[in-house]
């Protein structure tokens, strides 16, 4: 619609990333519970409505298939190395 919204005014201090976006969804990633991390969401961009669908305490990426289905987590260990 070319309109910026803020999808997440009502958190405080955190930070957001878009994952991948399908039709009127968003897989997006918000640190609200814990700064290191991001919990995966579902946002229905139609109405802003905000599904948690993955608490995370561990991984730094995930890739998303094309139903915004976590298919993929990379976790970024101490050495640098991923899995």
């Amino acid at each position: 619609t070319g309109v910026l919204k803020n999808y997440t005014q009502d958190f405080k201090s955190i930070s957001a990333k878009i994952f991948k976006v399908k039709g009127n969804k968003a897989a997006v990633g918000i640190n609200d519970r814990n700064a290191n991390y991001h919990d995966v969401y579902i946002l229905d961009i139609s109405t802003g409505a905000l599904t948690k669908i993955y608490e995370n305490d561990r991984f730094s990426r995930f890739t998303f298939n094309d139903d915004l289905q976590i298919v993929l987590q990379d976790e970024i260990h101490d050495d640098g190395s991923i899995d």
